[in-house]
């Protein structure tokens, strides 16, 4: 276990790039505004929203540290992508790299198989982080009554930090983006 937080050891160099191309993202959004143009396509909509819940879940994870297990609940399952958040795994190889949980021990600790390169890697939950997918993908949902269940992505609340997945026959529940993940 860690006493380091998740993700505090951002790139200097990665920040400035972010913020430069933060600034010429809203100069450019400005000038289409002033125009009266709206967004060229509904992929491009949905890069922006992507990249908003990125930057918010960077700032979540930045100011918080990885619970200790007695108050952890764990929420791994077999099947689904992840992502590795702790650069300091095999020295930053796999840092914000998905793979697929291919086996789970003790419920904190997963075997996961890594989509670059297929190596597979013991990672305990507290370094990995649940992966958003597209509209129209299929989910698994790891927590609440629910937990188990596959659904199908159908929308995202930026600013609440949560989805639309559809599950059963049409049900529709609001999910927090750490509720779910892909499935593989």
């Amino acid at each position: 276990s860690k006493d380091v937080p998740v993700n505090s050891k951002l790139d200097e160099k990665e920040k400035e790039f972010e913020q430069y191309i933060k600034k010429k993202e809203r100069e450019t959004e400005k000038e289409l505004s002033k125009k009266g143009a709206k967004r060229h396509n509904e992929r491009e909509y949905w890069q922006d929203e992507l990249s908003k819940f990125i930057e918010e879940k960077k700032k979540r994870q930045e100011e918080s540290e990885p619970p200790s297990k007695p108050d952890e609940v764990p929420w791994i399952a077999e099947g689904i992508v992840v992502k590795v958040i702790d650069e300091a795994i095999a020295k930053g190889k796999y840092y914000k790299k998905k793979g697929l949980i291919q086996k789970i021990h003790n419920d904190y600790v997963a075997e996961v198989r890594m989509v670059e390169g297929g190596d597979v890697i013991k990672i305990d939950q507290a370094y990995l982080e649940t992966v958003v997918p597209g509209i129209g993908a299929q989910v698994l949902l790891l927590i609440g009554d629910y937990r188990g269940e596959r659904g199908t992505m159908r929308g995202l609340f930026i600013d609440e930090g949560k989805a639309r997945i559809e599950v059963e026959q049409g049900k529709v529940l609001k999910v927090p983006y750490e509720g779910f993940s892909k499935l593989g």
